[in-house]
């Protein structure tokens, strides 16, 4: 028996489209089906899972693991939380750690709408982000430092563009992410590690050495 080989103008998918997306957002990792991801195709994990090409797929995540097939996002851990609620639920509720301007932020960046929140939370959101600037306008000039500001999510979004038409811009963004986020990988892991440990030993060595024992 002979079997059919794809011919010359057919194409093999680079990854089954019923296949579960492996995902890792600033160091929490999940394993999100298909059909889930398939009921929201405008969403940013939903256009991921139906990717037609690595290339394609790329374009949607900071980074990807070939190995692993897991991709990789420089965002917000706890929004990712209430992101899996949404996915689950199809509804997505306010987190009281973000201000409303990063929230807001993180909500476009995985292609949510307002109409995704939850009714018990809609009005407090709306609230909450036309009360905001009010405030920062009466009692000073500047946002309050508890809270992350926008600015401050996209720098690391930034900080990887810039690696994307660079020469090894890859490599390059992979070896940042390596020494910037320890949530990113093992070797992230090991590498904060080993740098804690440097600066212990440091701080160590300059108490021994401002020893009487120890001064010449």
């Amino acid at each position: 028996m002979v079997s059919e080989s794809p011919g010359p103008g057919s194409r093999v998918p680079w990854r089954p489209r019923d296949e579960a997306l492996r995902v890792n957002v600033g160091g929490v990792r999940r394993l999100l089906s298909a059909h889930a991801l398939a009921r929201f195709p405008g969403t940013r994990l939903g256009r991921l899972q139906a990717a037609a090409s690595e290339e394609q797929a790329r374009r949607l995540c900071d980074d990807y693991d070939a190995a692993a097939r897991e991709f990789y996002f420089d965002r917000h851990p706890g929004f990712f939380l209430g992101l899996l609620h949404f996915y689950r639920t199809g509804h997505l509720h306010v987190l009281d750690e973000l201000c409303v301007f990063a929230f807001g932020q993180e909500a476009d960046y995985w292609g949510l709408g307002e109409n995704a929140l939850a009714t018990c939370c809609r009005a407090r959101y709306l609230e909450r982000r036309v009360t905001r600037p009010r405030a920062w306008d009466e009692d000073s000039d500047t946002p309050s430092s508890v809270d992350p500001c926008p600015d401050e999510i996209s720098d690391v979004q930034r900080e990887l563009a810039r690696y994307g038409a660079a020469r090894c811009g890859r490599l390059r963004r992979r070896l940042w992410l390596t020494m910037e986020n320890p949530g990113y990988s093992l070797p992230s892991k090991l590498f904060s590690c080993v740098s804690i440990g440097v600066v212990l030993a440091s701080i160590a060595a300059m108490c021994i050495h401002s020893l009487p024992e120890y001064q010449a």
